[in-house]
């Protein structure tokens, strides 16, 4: 017994999922991008790490990492 497959392809809807993709990476990176702004800003003016992390909902490992990245800019200027 044979069993065929039919693949059904069309362009133009694997298009629009390609651009759905990607818009929604570009809007998880833009989210982080602002996040991580909001982190160092809020770091600058002295808010506690713990209330940082509630706030800005990212886990601590992720805000010391940006804030040693910070940190690193500084110094290699």
């Amino acid at each position: 017994m044979r069993i065929k497959f039919l693949i059904h392809y069309n362009e133009e809807e694997e298009k629009r999922k390609l651009r759905k993709a990607e818009y929604e990476a570009g809007m998880a990176e833009g989210v982080m991008k602002t996040k991580k702004e909001a982190v160092i800003s809020l770091a600058e003016m002295g808010v506690p790490l713990q209330q940082i992390t509630q706030g800005v909902k990212v886990e601590e490992k992720t805000v010391h990492k940006w804030l040693n990245e910070k940190k690193n800019m500084k110094t290699t200027y």
